[in-house]
């Protein structure tokens, strides 16, 4: 698992199907805690919202929709709620999302 990964995640509290999501964690630490850091993925038209980096499906990245990464929903799970990997976001789209996680975190 690495950094703008996407993957199906099933945790309680979270969803009760499994959803994509993005990992965000540094490689440098990924598999180190028995958890990893990821935001939330969702296909719910969010233009609106600042924090929110839109990203077009294709083959690459595994989406079958126009998504949204919502930077501002951050989460450390379990890395057995992690079910499938579906892709990987471009390494343009990455820095959309890292430079929208910098102004989420105040970095």
């Amino acid at each position: 698992m690495e950094r703008g990964d996407v993957w199906t995640c099933l945790y309680e509290g979270y969803a009760s199907k499994p959803r994509p999501v993005l990992i965000v964690q540094d490689n440098a630490v990924s598999g180190q805690f028995g958890s990893t850091v990821m935001c939330l993925i969702t296909s719910f038209v969010s233009d609106d919202i600042p924090t929110r980096v839109r990203i077009e499906p294709s083959p690459a990245n595994g989406l079958l929709k126009t998504s949204w990464i919502a930077t501002e929903k951050i989460m450390a799970v379990p890395v057995s709620a992690l079910k499938n990997k579906v892709g990987q976001l471009s390494k343009s789209d990455m820095q959309k999302v890292s430079e929208s996680l910098r102004k989420v975190l105040g970095l």
